[in-house]
Order: C-alpha cells, then sequence, then structure tokens
C-alpha cells in the first residue's frame, strides 16, 4: 500500500477519488483517503486555493453528491476562511445556483463568523442558509422577519 500522505497533492487525483467516495458511501473505505486529503487541505491550505479546491468540488459534484460537498468542505470552507473569503463566496453565489444551493446545507453556529460575515453569506445563499442558536435547536430569526 501506497502512503499517500508522502505523495504530492494531485488535485485531479483527490476531486475523483473524494466524489467516488461520496457516491459510494460512508461504509466504504476505498477513497477514504481522498475525504481526509480535501479536509486536511481546506483546514491548512491558504483561503484562497481552499477556495479553488471547493468550487471545483461543487461544480463537478453530481447532483446526489452536492450535499455532501455542501456539509463538508464547503461548510469547513466557510467556518475556517469565511472572514477572508466573502466577497468570493458573494459572487460565486450570484453566478451559480448549485453554489446558492450547496450554501444552504451549511450548518453555521451564530458566532462562527462575525455578524456582519454571517449576514452576508446568508445573503450569498439566496436565504437558504439559517444560522442555528448556540443550542443548535432551532435556526436563529432572520432579520427580515
Amino acid at each position: 500500500m501506497t502512503d499517500r500522505a508522502a505523495q504530492p497533492f494531485d488535485r485531479e487525483a483527490v476531486i475523483a477519488g473524494y466524489m467516488r467516495h461520496a457516491e459510494a458511501g460512508a461504509a466504504d473505505l476505498t477513497d477514504f483517503w481522498a475525504w481526509e486529503a480535501v479536509t486536511e487541505f481546506v483546514e491548512r491550505a491558504p483561503a484562497g486555493d481552499a477556495w479553488g479546491l471547493v468550487v471545483d468540488l461543487v461544480r463537478r459534484a453530481p447532483d446526489e453528491v452536492l450535499g455532501n460537498v455542501a456539509a463538508g468542505p464547503l461548510e469547513d470552507l466557510v467556518r475556517r476562511h469565511g472572514a477572508a473569503l466573502v466577497d468570493w463566496i458573494e459572487g460565486e453565489g450570484r453566478r451559480d445556483e448549485r453554489f446558492r444551493w450547496a450554501l444552504g446545507g451549511v450548518w453555521l453556529t451564530r458566532g462562527d463568523l462575525p455578524p456582519e460575515v454571517e449576514a452576508r453569506v446568508v445573503a450569498a445563499s439566496g436565504g437558504r442558509l439559517e444560522p442555528l442558536d448556540a443550542d443548535g435547536d432551532e435556526p436563529a430569526p432572520r432579520p427580515d422577519t
């Protein structure tokens, strides 16, 4: 077995492996390495590099896998780099309906982002993203209600 951690990051192989893993389901660990590689990359890479990978995942994901991307790498990206990337998030939200839909699959808790950034990300989702109160039970009231 090859030690993937010692190999250079092969973006195309990682994306393909991530999609196979998402399609196969969590019980199939054959391509779990790709899920780990994406998670680590989003956590450790500079914001712009992480953005590029996650947007590629959103664009390439079949409809049945888009929720996995939303609740995984996109959610991690928004939580980790949302303040730095909010302009890009808004721009992609204006351009791409699937991206807006995916933003709606992100789970945020009030306080994960600065309030003004949170409001902009929610708006970029077309209102689909509903941040949770700190107890996690109910979506927080929207400012327009």
